[in-house]
């Protein structure tokens, strides 16, 4: 139909608004159409100053300004007739507004299993037509014009001969129904029927329409299962099966092999692919074998067709980042083709007595990155691990050839613990056969050495004795880690003499006791440094020691009974007696006879006796003083009473204290004088 220019000043109705016009234009009868058509129209006006504006749909084309040119303006009439009135070039930018005279019903077109509207999406079309993100309870069905969404009901539909559980319709979309269906087989082609009224834009009825067999949207579901030898992530020595089920006839699946460099990384994180072929074992089971020559972490990438629309489903990742954590939905395995050897031996060199180990530290870090973020399978130098079995089962042990299997315990089954009995120095011999959880299995030997151990001494406390009494003590201990060593000791007194201390022994460990008396303080008080050495039956010793405080004791004397004696006669001792427990001290001794006089006594230090005479030039009755002093200061007095003459006229004498204390002092000076005279010349020294 040409173009037709109407005026609306004739036929339409004009109406003031506000800041401006509004009109309103029947379209004139002599263009109403009897069949579907789209009417084009701009409005063209002229303000009272003449100035022409022509209206613009579309100001922009493909994101690029299009503005509207009125003077360019291809003229109304038979000007546009058999021009393209949407072309930019016909119409000089002005684009046109249209009106689609419908006179057609709705139709069924397509209808696609898997496709279905996700809310999340940016774009006003959020319609998923992804087959591999397809959802198995969503079929899209598809019309040849815009619907009226009101008109659409779950009920105006069958899907295989069933209402759907929903219908949606969205205005992004306004030529499609979303049907929501119970979940469908991956390769299911349901037969879809319009069943009751639903109305186009233009309110159109239909209510009849099939879509015989919908097209299938859904890829396969894939099951990838790599065996290896272990649980959780797979790993093996260096032949894996992929195994490869689908739920739906698919044809042979690719798979593709990469070992993981650096798993953060996003285009260097997998090595050169190696592709293996999936075998046919059952109708929808496939299975592809790779061998790993080189240890490390492996990433298995899968695809597979189905049959009915060549719709893929891909399984893993074939780019960098891969996630490499536990619980990765990536499809991975390791390779392990070795078994890491253990430390050995004692867990500590120095203590026999303690646990042998096997400790299998290295094992949970066989490949990973090291701290340049290289690959690297040195165990030393890895610091990002990819190896997540870290485990070993120890098949055999034996030290010294004797089975300590059944012995041993691990609460990680990487480190265990044995605690031997006995260990003697010298070497002994490990052995050891263990499987990892790859299948590696090895024998490992280590021969280790058990240096004998300084026994260590602990002598006790000090102690205090008195001389002449006997010092027993039984308080120093001592360890020895070599516990299978026999001990003896020898304790040295300090005074010169040495004795063999009694060994009571108990495992490691052990006591001592000995006895000694020192029969001389050699002073007042007397401290000797007492010496403990114990010696091991390799005549490895260690010592330690105590001082000991050696407290002297008076000695005692006896200075005899009363005498009388006649005048002019002199008084003689019975002789005076002494004792002394400190039997290696030497005495002095003085008589004060009660007259003012007194004399140094005459001592038999083997008989423990003291002379001494006296005559007195009076008659009287006199108080004689014995005294008795060692060699240390202590002293001991004693008395008895001379008569002097006959008849009741005899005078008694008393001595002061004062005089006696006097006497004693001068006494005590001498005896110290003469100790010290014997003490230097005992060490060489020549007397003052």
């Amino acid at each position: 139909m040409p173009p037709e220019v109407v005026d609306i000043n004739s036929v339409g109705d004009i109406s003031t608004i506000t800041s401006g016009y509004s009109a309103e234009q029947r379209l004139p009868a002599s263009m109403a159409p009897s069949s579907n058509a789209t009417i084009y129209w701009w409005l063209k006006a002229t303000d009272v100053a003449g100035n022409v504006g022509v209206s613009d749909r579309q100001p922009t084309v493909s994101g690029f300004a299009d503005p509207c040119d009125s003077d360019a303006f291809v003229a109304f009439g038979s000007t546009l007739a058999g021009k393209n009135i949407v072309s930019p070039a016909a119409v000089a930018g002005c684009q046109p507004f249209a009106v689609l005279a419908d006179f057609s019903a709705p139709g069924l077109t397509f209808a696609i299993t898997g496709s279905w509207w996700d809310g999340t999406k940016t774009t006003t079309d959020k319609t998923e037509m992804d087959v591999a993100k397809a959802s198995n309870t969503s079929v899209r069905v598809d019309f040849d014009e815009d619907l009226d969404g009101t008109s659409v009901h779950a009920s105006d539909f069958d899907v295989a001969g069933s209402a759907p559980l929903a219908v949606a319709w969205h205005s992004g979309r306004k030529q499609s129904v979303f049907l929501t269906v119970p979940a469908l087989a991956s390769n299911a082609r349901p037969q879809i029927d319009l069943v009751a009224e639903v109305r186009d834009a233009a309110g159109n009825p239909a209510t009849t329409g099939t879509i015989s067999v919908s097209t299938d949207g859904i890829a396969p579901t894939l099951n990838v299962t790599v065996t290896g030898t272990a649980a959780s992530r797979p790993v093996t020595t260096g032949l894996v099966t992929i195994t490869i089920v689908a739920d739906e006839d698919v044809g042979q699946p690719m798979v593709q092999v990469n070992k993981v460099l650096d798993a953060s990384a996003t285009t260097s994180a997998l090595a050169t692919p190696t592709m293996v072929a999936g075998a046919q074992i059952d109708p929808r089971t496939y299975e592809a074998t790779y061998t790993g020559v080189s240890a490390g972490l492996y990433n298995v990438y899968a695809t597979a067709k189905d049959t009915t629309a060549a719709n893929q489903r891909t399984i893993g990742v074939n780019t960098g980042p891969i996630d490499v954590t536990s619980n990765s939905d990536d499809a991975l395995f390791e390779v392990d083709t070795d078994l890491t050897t253990p430390i050995l031996g004692l867990a500590n060199p120095n203590d026999p007595s303690g646990y042998l180990i096997v400790n299998f530290q290295h094992e949970g870090s066989e490949y990973g990155l090291d701290a340049n973020g290289a690959a690297s399978t040195d165990p030393s130098a890895v610091t990002t691990s990819y190896d997540t079995h870290a485990t070993t089962t120890i098949l055999a042990a034996a030290l010294d050839a004797v089975d300590i299997l059944g012995s041993l315990t691990t609460s990680d089954e990487i480190l265990y613990r044995h605690l031997p009995s006995g260990l003697t120095t010298g070497a002994h011999t490990v052995e050891v056969t263990a499987r990892d959880s790859a299948g590696n299995q090895k024998q490992f030997s280590e021969t280790f050495t058990v240096t004998n151990l300084t026994p260590v001494v602990d002598a006790g406390p000090d102690l205090a004795v008195n001389e002449g009494s006997a010092l027993i003590f039984s308080q120093t201990s001592y360890t020895d880690a070599n516990e299978p060593d026999t001990h003896t000791a020898v304790v040295d007194w300090g005074d010169g003499a040495t004795s063999t201390a009694t060994v009571n022994k108990s495992g490691a460990a052990g006591t001592l006791s000995a006895s000694h008396v020192y029969v001389d303080d050699e002073g007042s008080p007397f401290t000797v440094t007492v010496t403990v050495t114990v010696t091991d039956n390799v005549n490895v010793s260690g010592t330690d020691s105590f001082l000991v405080t050696v407290n002297n004791l008076n000695p005692t004397v006896n200075a005899g009974g009363d005498q009388q004696v006649a005048t002019g006669t002199p008084v003689t001792l019975a002789p005076a007696t002494f004792g002394d427990v400190g039997v290696q001290d030497t005495h002095s001794a003085v008589i004060v006879w009660g007259d003012g006089t007194h004399d140094a006594g005459t001592i038999n230090q083997n008989n423990q006796t003291i002379a001494a005479s006296h005559t007195y030039a009076a008659n009287g009755q006199f108080p004689v003083t014995v005294i008795a002093i060692d060699d240390d200061g202590g002293y001991a007095v004693d008395t008895f009473t001379a008569t002097v003459g006959s008849g009741n006229s005899i005078p008694t004498v008393a001595i002061g204290t004062v005089t006696m204390l006097i006497i004693i002092a001068v006494a005590l000076g001498v005896m110290l004088a003469v100790r010290l005279r014997r003490k230097t010349a005992a060490m060489g020294m020549r007397p003052v």
